[in-house]
C-alpha cells in the first residue's frame, strides 16, 4: 500500500516514492479508492472495510452470505471481492447477477465502473453485457428471471444480488457453473485471506 504523509495527506508510491495521484475509473471519472504512481506505474487501493465487511472479505467457506440493513456497504463489500478476484486470478470468468437488469445496473455495475481503474480494462462490451480486462479475466451481467440465460457458463466466481428475490432454481444452477479452474492456482494463506479457491460464491441479500 502507498505510504501517506499526514502532514500533507497525499500518498507516496511504496516502489519509487513518487507522489500518487486518484486514478481514471471505467466510468471516465476519478476513481473512488484507486491511486497510481506518476511514475512508475503501481497502483493501490485505499478502501478500508469495516469490521463486518472485513469479515466477508477473509471469510474462508466455500459460499458467503453478504447480508445486511439498508447502508451498511453490502455492495462495496461484492465490489472489492469481485476486484480482489479480477486482480490475482487470470482468466477469471465472473457472473454479477439479480432477478432483473436495473437492480444490478444501479447499484453493482454503477459503483464498480466509478471505481475500477481504465487502465486494467481491454474491452467493454455492452450489448452482451461482459468487461473483458487485460489479464484475460471476463467479468459479465445477467438477469436470473429467465434461469436459461445463466445456463452453460463455466465459472470461477459469481455475485447475486437481493438473493431474495431470485428463484432457488438460479442458485441451484450457478452451483454447478463452478468448474473453471482458472482460480485453482491460488490457494488461501495461513491467515484466511488474500488468495482464491476454485470458485467463489457471494450471496448478497438485505
Amino acid at each position: 500500500m502507498g505510504h501517506k504523509s499526514n502532514s500533507t495527506n497525499k500518498y507516496y508510491c511504496p516502489r519509487c516514492q513518487a507522489q500518487m495521484i486518484k486514478t481514471t475509473a471505467m466510468n471516465g471519472h476519478t476513481s473512488t479508492h484507486w491511486w497510481e504512481c506518476t511514475r512508475c506505474n503501481t497502483y493501490f487501493n485505499d478502501f478500508k472495510p469495516m469490521s463486518h465487511q472485513r469479515a466477508v472479505l477473509e471469510d474462508t467457506h466455500t459460499f458467503i452470505l453478504n447480508a445486511g440493513g439498508y447502508g451498511t456497504g453490502k455492495t462495496t463489500t461484492s465490489i472489492e471481492a469481485v476486484e480482489k478476484h479480477i486482480l490475482i486470478t487470470p482468466n477469471a470468468n465472473i457472473l454479477v447477477c439479480a432477478q432483473v437488469m436495473s437492480q444490478y445496473q444501479q447499484t453493482f455495475q454503477r459503483d464498480f465502473e466509478s471505481d475500477f481503474p481504465k487502465a486494467f480494462v481491454k474491452q467493454v462490451n455492452t450489448q452482451k453485457a461482459y468487461v473483458d480486462f487485460k489479464n484475460g479475466a471476463r467479468l459479465i451481467y445477467k438477469p436470473t428471471n429467465d434461469v436459461d440465460n445463466i445456463r452453460s457458463y463455466n465459472l470461477t466466481m459469481f455475485v447475486i444480488l437481493e438473493a431474495s428475490e431470485v428463484v432457488p432454481e438460479a442458485y441451484v444452477q450457478l452451483k454447478t457453473r463452478l468448474r473453471n479452474m482458472a482460480a485453482a492456482a491460488y490457494v488461501r494463506n495461513q491467515n484466511g485471506i488474500c488468495y482464491d479457491t476454485e470458485g467463489i460464491p457471494i450471496i448478497k441479500s438485505n
